[in-house]
């Protein structure tokens, strides 16, 4: 395709620029929100577990399960405001191809079977793009929640001489 018209491949890779650019950015704020997400929860079951009833623990709690669903509600705008700029330029690159291919069919730069396959590559190129950006999006969430894990379950040596003390008994 870059060999038939260069600047209609062009017009095909800016598509994809601006994606690869603010899908990391975008990513980043999901995976803050997802970690403050993550925090709440473990706080909000960890009174659940001690099972306070006091007015206080409850309007804690309430607070709580309030800030959780904010949280969920941004994070999901977000994913949602990738999803419409992907999808947006996606079809902004539709758009380039049928308006330069369409001015080159005019003058006879070109045929309109170039334009067609040009269009074609970048339908069968957005799928596999998709597909690899919701698995960049996966990987970053689990990191997140695997360093969450890891820092939550890794015990510093003065800690774990106190459970060696605790273990020694009287």
């Amino acid at each position: 395709m870059l060999y038939l018209q260069p600047l209609l491949a062009l017009a095909v890779g800016v598509v994809f620029i601006p994606q690869a650019v603010l899908v990391p950015i975008l990513q980043g704020f999901i995976n803050q929100r997802v970690k403050t997400k993550i925090t709440v929860m473990r706080h909000l079951s960890e009174e659940m577990v001690d099972h306070d009833s006091s007015l206080k623990a409850s309007q804690h709690q309430a607070a709580r399960v309030q800030r959780l669903f904010a949280t969920n509600v941004s994070i999901y705008r977000l994913k949602y405001s990738l999803n419409f700029l992907m999808n947006l330029m996606i079809q902004l690159g539709y758009a380039g191809i049928f308006a330069l291919g369409g001015y080159y069919v005019v003058t006879g730069k070109t045929e309109i079977g170039t334009v067609v396959a040009f269009v074609a590559g970048l339908n069968k190129v957005s799928d596999p793009w998709g597909a690899l950006v919701d698995w960049y999006r996966d990987l970053k969430v689990t990191q997140v929640k695997y360093d969450l894990i890891r820092d939550a379950s890794t015990i510093s040596p003065s800690e774990l001489q106190d459970l060696g003390r605790r273990d020694e008994g009287p």
